[in-house]
């Protein structure tokens, strides 16, 4: 008996580094044990394409998207895990989680983590506190990512059983200033030097910026006890090969 490989897309190092407890190398493909790979991509569309191109290429017979989101409803804190039962893009497309991998991992999070079960839809970029509003008012979901749609899209072109594992890292009624946004690299971390430089431009922003930052802590402590619960495949069921 052979089980199935679980290919983990995971955009930023620090979401990486929550899920596995050490640092991981960037746009390579990681085995993670038997059953589990990582690939550290980048943030964005074309970063998960390439990220699940390579796991399956190296054998992932499974995808998860794994990691931070936006939330888009005001009592959805920092933290909060989101375990969808669709990904939607902003098209209206609708991708549907594994049904019985979903099961499987809320079970297994039982008694541990209680998460969200609204659905999360797909964005191309960063999003502020109005979108986020008029996103949620227009799509009723309750999280947004760049990752997920594209990993579901890339899974259903190929019959693989894909979910979502995402957790809130900035609430709905958060901005994020381009002060952050212009000093991180794409794999979300920071250029210290130019962040230094933006705020000293722009002062009023370090308060944002440290709100910012206790969210994104919040939601890699959620991302680490998740991994803990379940283990790095996220509960998927194994098959016969």
């Amino acid at each position: 008996m052979s089980g199935r490989i679980v290919g983990l897309v995971v955009a930023m190092s620090a979401e990486a580094r929550a899920l596995t407890g050490r640092a991981q190398p960037r746009a390579q493909v990681v085995r993670l044990g038997e059953y589990a790979c990582l690939r550290v991509g980048g943030v964005g569309a074309g970063a998960a394409e390439r990220s699940c191109a390579a796991l399956m290429q190296a054998g992932a017979g499974a995808l998860v998207s794994v990691g931070c989101a936006a939330g888009l409803v005001p009592d959805v804190r920092p933290g909060a895990l989101v375990l969808p039962a669709e990904m939607r893009s902003a098209r209206g497309e609708v991708y549907a989680a594994d049904a019985e991998w979903r099961a499987a991992l809320l079970e297994g999070l039982k008694n541990q983590i209680n998460p969200l079960h609204g659905h999360i839809v797909g964005v191309d970029r960063v999003i502020g506190s109005a979108e986020k509003r008029a996103l949620h008012q227009r799509t009723g979901a309750v999280a947004a990512d760049m990752e997920s749609v594209i990993v579901a899209q890339a899974a259903r072109r190929r019959g693989l059983p894909v979910i979502a594992l995402r957790v809130v890292s900035d609430a709905a009624d958060d901005d994020v200033p381009d002060a952050l946004l212009d000093t991180i690299d794409e794999f979300g971390r920071p250029r210290y030097g130019t962040l230094t430089g933006a705020l000293l431009r722009r002062p009023r922003d370090a308060g944002a910026l440290a709100r910012l930052r206790r969210g994104f802590n919040e939601a890699c402590n959620t991302l680490s006890r998740a991994a803990e619960t379940t283990g790095l495949t996220f509960c998927c069921p194994q098959d016969d090969r």
